[in-house]
């Protein structure tokens, strides 16, 4: 009897280890599993974090060439690059790696847009007048007769300033401002006596009149509304942030709230430079800062509010590119650097001298000197990732 009864116990012991043992792995699978979902969580977050910055990008790659008049623009998988020395027009496919010259000029390029069928240019003044129109065969069209220093292409038509004399002091437009088809058709004026440039924000249009009086209107030409008076021109609009510069006061610029109506100043001679919503100034020294060189403000989109987050002490620096990590400079010699944002740490970019500026890239077209052929060099300023297309 005691040896069943030893028997029955170890039995019952070894149960219940196996039902221990058993519990374990389910706990530990589960825990397993759970640590798994995690990381894949995670990973999907971080996916679409990236995924997200990446449309972006994308969109304000399409923006910028809509409306910024570089030399450089792209539309999805489609670069367009002028080279203005040589008076001609290049085509690049991102998918296919192929880049061909799509068409030479009678007359250097002032200004470029591209709404990923059609190129849109006009002429340096002086060389040339009216606004032309390229498809992607190379075929060209004059749309506008007239001479113009602005346009912009926003929800399938052309905004432009229609040219009347020259601001000789400034080389500003100043003129009409007017609407048309993309085919150059029905052209209607909108604003008359509009001088410097004019900004395109939420349906409404912000610009200064020769009598120096700030205006928003619809893009319709409706319900003009006066903002400001006395030498203000609006030089960025993001949300409700007007960004402008008063020549009464010094050429000091000042951020606006349109609702509230509170203003800040920011600097003197100002420039904006936008990345993925977010604009940025760059401005001389302030009467409270004395320091040489270009001060880097940063404005938040949602809010208003501002913060300085870097000085380039070379006097003689022009701010060609701002990224929400770096700061890319070119100073007197031609010589570009790179400096980062939180660290401040200085880097000469020799690779990116002659370069143009589009989002978070930069783009160069280059003789191969071995070849006698040409190629256009784009970097991602990012990830340094380098893509070479030859030109058929």
């Amino acid at each position: 009897m005691p040896r069943i009864k030893a028997e029955i116990v170890l039995s019952a012991i070894l149960v219940i280890l196996l039902i221990v043992m058993c519990f374990v792995i389910i706990f530990n699978d589960k825990d397993e599993t759970i640590e798994n979902m995690q990381v894949a969580s995670n990973a999907e977050n971080n996916l679409g974090t990236t995924q997200k910055e990446a449309e972006s990008v994308i969109e304000e790659e399409k923006e910028k060439s809509k409306n910024s008049g570089n030399l450089v623009c792209k539309y999805d998988e489609k670069v367009i690059y002028a080279e203005a020395s040589e008076k001609a027009i290049y085509y690049f496919d991102l998918k296919t790696k192929e880049g061909r010259k799509l068409t030479d000029l009678e007359t250097s390029i002032d200004k470029m847009y591209f709404d990923g069928e059609n190129i849109y240019y006009f002429p340096i003044y002086g060389q040339g007048n009216g606004i032309y129109k390229i498809d992607l065969e190379g075929n060209i069209e004059k749309i506008f007769n007239g001479i113009t220093l602005q346009m912009c292409i926003y929800e399938d038509k052309i905004y432009y300033v229609n040219q009347i004399g020259y601001d000789s002091i400034n080389n500003n437009p100043q003129g009409t401002l007017c609407v048309m088809d993309k085919t150059g058709e029905n052209q209607i004026e909108i604003a008359k006596s509009v001088k410097n440039y004019f900004y395109i924000e939420n349906q409404k249009i912000y610009y200064t009149t020769q009598n120096r009086q700030m205006y928003q209107i619809n893009i319709d030409g409706t319900n003009q509304t006066k903002l400001l008076d006395g030498r203000k021109f609006p030089l960025a609009i993001e949300n409700n942030n007007l960004i402008y510069i008063d020549y009464a006061n010094q050429e000091m610029t000042t951020l606006r709230n349109l609702e509230t109506k509170q203003e800040n100043q920011i600097g003197l001679s100002g420039n904006a430079h936008k990345f993925l919503e977010t604009e940025y100034i760059d401005t001389a020294e302030t009467l409270e800062d004395l320091t040489e060189g270009r001060k880097i403000t940063k404005i938040n989109p949602e809010t208003g509010n501002f913060e300085e987050i870097l000085t380039i002490k070379n006097p003689e620096a022009e701010i060609i590119y701002i990224s929400d990590k770096y700061v890319y400079y070119q100073d007197e010699d031609g010589k570009v650097y790179k400096v980062n944002i939180e660290s401040k740490e200085e880097t000469e970019l020799s690779n990116l001298e002659d370069s143009q500026f589009l989002s978070n890239k930069s783009y160069k077209l280059q003789t191969n000197e071995t070849e006698e052929s040409k190629n256009l060099t784009i970097i991602n300023l990012d990830t340094d990732e380098k893509v070479e297309i030859d030109i058929k």
